[in-house]
């Protein structure tokens, strides 16, 4: 993959969570923070003992994931 930034080369890698079996979240800054505030427009990164692929720019330090490799949502 070409960084959208400095269109260098990216390398491909992978987010784990492996230490942790709490899945990791992006959710919009203007919503209130806390441990239990998950709701349906959050995005899903990461779930317990699986990987997400992920592309790192060593060059400007940039790390894009693809939403479509996320872990899919449990409805």
């Amino acid at each position: 993959m070409i960084c959208p930034y400095c269109n260098c080369e990216m390398e491909k890698g992978f987010i784990d969570q492996t230490r942790i079996t709490i899945p990791v979240y992006w959710y919009p800054a203007e919503r209130e923070r806390g441990f239990f505030k998950s709701v349906k427009s959050d995005i899903k990164i990461t779930s317990p003992f699986d990987s997400t692929p992920a592309y790192y720019c060593k060059d400007c330090r940039k790390l894009i994931i693809d939403q479509d490799d996320l872990p899919q949502k449990k409805k």
